[in-house]
Order: structure tokens, then C-alpha cells, then sequence
């Protein structure tokens, strides 16, 4: 298996291709998966991975179904993620030591993480205040028409990108400065929803499904 760290990670996104016909199963909410305010050993999650450009023309589900499960390892919590065979993408397992705290959870170790290598923050807060309102402008997310960064917590009452539509969730950005790269997460006290990241005007991410 060949390792993808996170700037080749990023790289063989933006730029690989699938010469096979493409899936495009439709996302749903999940119903059942990994809550992220109480995780446990066997709770599982799958992601689809879907790639366009910010004009949504091109939108796409590139083939590629990461698979997410808690785990544990003496005593320790992990995030285990791989992908499922036939997947366009290769990479080794990765495993993301999760720290349940009260009202959030803590993850260092997270930059061989496909959801979460590109988030600034060692926390994802459940009841921490909102701090804004988003506003969708095509492909990205604003503050009073202003670039969504920083350490805010944002209410997002919708997005709608292409087959994705999420609405009422919580969103976080957070990007380090090495990366280049707008993105963020969308997430309630329960499930991690979209992981999805915009270069230029390249978008790829990973959308939760249950189907």
C-alpha cells in the first residue's frame, strides 16, 4: 500500500483522475455512525469523496468510500480510517488518537487524517457559543461577506454543493497558513458531516453517507 502524507494527500486529489465510470450515490444524514460527543469502540461511519470546481458544473463522487471506525489500543480511543477496496485513491490506515473531554474532544495527532489532516485546532467544541452566522457564497463559507477563518464557531443554516445539502449544523475552519487552502468542517453534537477543502478554485471533500 502506498502512504499518502497530507501535502501528497492533497496533491493526488487535486490532480488525480479516474478513468473508470464514476459512482454517484445520492448522501443522506446518517442515522447511525459515530457520535462525536460520546465515541465508542465499534461505532463506524462511511464517507464519500466528491471533487468539483466552485461553479458546481463539474460536481462528481470521485469512487472512493472512506471508511471510519473507533477503535481502542491499550486503553486509548482512536479514529481509524481506510479506504474500501476498488477505491481510485490509495492509502495506509490511519489512526487519529481521539480524547473525549467535557463538551468537545481532543485531536493531536490528526495529519495523516483524510477528514481532519487540514483543521487548525487541536478541539471540536459542542457547546462552545456560536460566534457567527455563515452565509454560503458558491463553493466557500463567509462571515458578513468576509473569508470564513479563524478559530470562530459558525452556525450554518444551509449548504447546498452540487448532490450535497446539509442544513441546521455547526461549522469550523481553523486552516494553518503551510496549507494554502480554504476548508472546513461541518458537524453537530453527534456526527462530522462534510470535511471538504477548496484550492483556488478546486474543490475536493468527503460527505458522510448512509445508504
Amino acid at each position: 500500500m502506498k502512504t499518502i502524507f497530507p501535502f501528497a494527500f492533497l496533491l493526488l486529489t487535486l490532480l488525480g483522475c479516474n478513468d473508470s465510470e464514476n459512482i454517484n450515490p445520492k448522501p443522506l444524514p446518517p442515522t447511525t455512525g459515530i457520535d462525536l460527543s460520546d465515541p465508542e469502540v465499534g461505532q463506524t461511519m462511511r464517507y464519500l469523496r466528491y471533487e468539483s470546481h466552485c461553479n458546481q458544473n463539474d460536481f462528481e463522487f470521485s469512487g472512493d468510500t472512506l471508511n471510519v471506525e473507533i477503535v481502542e489500543d491499550k486503553g486509548l480511543l482512536y479514529l481509524k480510517e481506510y479506504f474500501t477496496p476498488g477505491s481510485v485513491l490509495e492509502a495506509d490506515t490511519s489512526l487519529t488518537r481521539l480524547e473525549k473531554r467535557d463538551g468537545y474532544i481532543l485531536v493531536k495527532e490528526r495529519f495523516q487524517s483524510p477528514l481532519l489532516y487540514f483543521y487548525g485546532n487541536d478541539s471540536l467544541f459542542f457547546n462552545k457559543p456560536i460566534t457567527a452566522n455563515l452565509q454560503q457564497w458558491q463553493c466557500r463559507l463567509e462571515i458578513d461577506a468576509e473569508p470564513f477563518v479563524g478559530d470562530e464557531i459558525g452556525q450554518l443554516d444551509r449548504f447546498e454543493f452540487g448532490d450535497i445539502l446539509i442544513e441546521n449544523k455547526l461549522g469550523v475552519s481553523c486552516i494553518p497558513l503551510i496549507f494554502e487552502l480554504d476548508g472546513f468542517l461541518v458537524y453537530d453534537s453527534e456526527f462530522l458531516y462534510l470535511s471538504h477543502t477548496i484550492s483556488e478554485d478546486t474543490v475536493q471533500g468527503f460527505v458522510a453517507a448512509d445508504w
